[in-house]
């Protein structure tokens, strides 16, 4: 049976509530966290019951709400237990970014100037963690590929094109293999970005025979002209 919403945002309460603040949950159904942050479900795009789609409201009840949207999906058998997966991928990863966007300790992500070895050209980036699913240690194989590699700095031409607001953008990697299938993904503002798909694919990435995924997020902060950075 599939999770619904209310239950899914259940799960990322228990999840954030452990990282960081106080997160409620509230009729709608909606997650609120510290200050006007929220999160909710977001359309599902696939009608799979092990998928997970949330979207982080920044500045909920502003005129123009700034979305930080992400998917994620998990592999186990259950359904509750694949969005279980879901959620945890998701909070060390799209989460971790915002909430260090926040609380710019250090502590839930890694930030980059875009001069920096592994920035990005023009903007200050905050990274999240590299998360993996799969058999054996196939997915530590793609984790440590993307760490070593960090794609965005080879794919920052391509995914520049596809950035479309002018002072937060969220970027999505994911890499997924096993035996002859092979796929790439990068999502900007939540949107599949064609282009800088096909170039992740076109990398030279660990291709496992037993399934493996990996994923990453990162959060490209306003112009680096900017007094914040």
């Amino acid at each position: 049976m599939a999770v619904d919403a209310e239950a899914k945002l259940a799960l990322v309460a228990e999840r954030l509530n452990q990282m960081h603040g106080k997160w409620t949950l509230d009729h709608g159904p909606v997650l609120r966290g510290p200050g006007v942050i929220t999160v909710t479900v977001g359309e599902d795009h696939t009608g799979s019951p092990n998928h997970l789609d949330l979207d982080i409201v920044l500045n909920s009840g502003e005129p123009d709400v700034i979305t930080i949207s992400d998917c994620s999906t998990g592999i186990a058998g259950s359904p509750d237990h694949a969005i279980r997966q879901a959620v945890a991928m998701w909070s060390e990863t799209t989460a971790a970014t915002v909430l260090e966007l926040l609380t710019q300790r250090g502590q839930f992500g890694d930030h980059y100037r875009g001069a920096d070895h592994g920035g990005f050209p023009g903007w200050h980036m905050i990274t999240g963690g590299v998360t993996g699913l799969g058999h054996r240690d196939n997915p530590t194989l793609l984790q440590q590929w993307i760490v070593d590699n960090m794609p965005w700095t080879t794919l920052a031409p391509l995914l520049s094109e596809g950035l479309d607001r002018a002072q937060l953008n969220g970027v999505k990697f994911f890499l997924a293999a096993v035996d002859e299938f092979e796929t790439a993904e990068v999502r900007i503002n939540g949107r599949v970005h064609e282009p800088s798909s096909q170039a992740l694919l076109a990398l030279d990435w660990p291709r496992p025979t037993e399934f493996a995924s990996a994923r990453t997020f990162i959060l490209l902060v306003h112009p680096e002209q900017s007094a914040a950075d």
